[in-house]
């Protein structure tokens, strides 16, 4: 006999991605289930995006620290120019699109929970 921690149906769901859960939940129409997904997901994604925040606050400021502004003003610019391409002038984008694009941005980050009613 075994001691087991877990059941074989309890190992498998927690091999599975919590959007493939998320999925699962919408299409069987079980929305309770669904929604504490969401907020699963939400929370791992926070998680992560704050570990992430920290780590680089952390490269910056040892860069800073130890090589100085000039090392660190090469090392955002090489890794920034990277990771988003050319810059865009913001005075051309529409002002619409510009704020529907931060708003995008902060409802990801819960810093606007938007006018309901």
């Amino acid at each position: 006999m075994t001691n087991r921690v877990f059941t074989q149906e309890e190992l498998e769901e927690m091999g599975k991605r919590t959007i493939d859960l998320l999925t699962e939940a919408i299409e069987a129409g079980d929305k309770e289930r669904a929604k504490k997904l969401a907020g699963r997901m939400y929370r791992e994604f926070s998680a992560m995006h704050d570990l992430y925040v920290d780590w680089t606050a952390g490269f910056m400021d040892y860069i800073y620290t130890n090589y100085g502004e000039d090392v660190l003003y090469q090392a955002l610019r090489k890794v920034i120019g990277a990771s988003t391409g050319p810059m865009v002038d913001v005075k051309k984008v529409d002002f619409r699109r510009r704020v529907r694009g931060l708003a995008s941005v902060l409802q990801g980050h819960r810093g606007y929970e938007g006018r309901r009613g």
